[in-house]
């Protein structure tokens, strides 16, 4: 299903709380709480992604990617818990492709597939984190 703005502005909120949550739970360090999902993890400059049920693609945007040492996704389970994994910066560089999106992130974003997370990241953990509905 294409992606609207409404629904780009919900799952960009969902992330950056999703990536709160997170960040308690992993002892990861926010370096902006309230504008960004970039974290500090065990001294790494990391982002904190959250793909909900379904989703089966990472995006990072090439210029955030430029600065970051490592990629932490959380994939959400049917049974509600979400599986985390941390993927080298260098090795998302190299797999990524641009996304397929014709909107704003268009050019903008690379994307890599769960698979890659769990074949070449290493797992951090699986998790029940607060979520809402949505």
């Amino acid at each position: 299903m294409p992606q609207d703005r409404a629904i780009g502005a919900f799952a960009d909120k969902f992330g950056r709380d999703n990536a709160r949550h997170l960040a308690v739970v992993l002892k990861a360090k926010l370096i902006f709480p309230t504008a960004s999902n970039e974290a500090l993890f065990r001294g790494k400059k990391t982002v904190l992604k959250s793909c909900k049920r379904g989703t089966t693609q990472v995006g990072v945007s090439y210029r955030m990617l430029e600065h970051l040492d490592t990629v932490i996704a959380a994939f959400e389970g049917e049974d509600g818990k979400w599986t985390v994994f941390e993927l080298l910066a260098e090795r998302f560089r190299r797999e990524e492709r641009e996304t397929a999106s014709r909107g704003s992130s268009a050019g903008k974003v690379g994307v890599v597939s769960k698979k890659l997370f769990q074949a070449q990241g290493e797992g951090l953990g699986t998790f029940a984190l607060p979520t809402r509905q949505g």
